[in-house]
């Protein structure tokens, strides 16, 4: 799989305006205040769907079942919705 940034590529091909520096500082401190919650598999799960892994192949390339990266992703989304909830 090619390494990348999924959003990078997804705005270079687009035709949509670029996010502001405010916005991607927003961004940033959002991202950093999810991932100082999370077990560093957690994080190496959410950075490898961020770059549009799914599921499986997380799953297949951790060498963790199916139902485990199913839990952490659960936990990611909880996580996020507390941080921003909290903002």
């Amino acid at each position: 799989r090619e390494s990348g940034n999924a959003f990078l590529q997804q705005a270079s091909s687009s035709k949509s305006q670029w996010p502001s520096s405010a916005e991607v500082l927003e961004t940033s401190e959002l991202l950093t205040s999810i991932l100082e919650q999370l077990t560093e598999r957690q994080q190496e799960v959410l950075l490898k769907k961020l770059d549009g892994y799914t599921q499986k192949e997380i799953a297949d390339e951790c060498h963790f079942s199916s139902k485990t990266i199913q839990r952490d992703a659960e936990k990611i989304r909880e996580v996020a919705q507390q941080v921003l909830s909290s903002n």
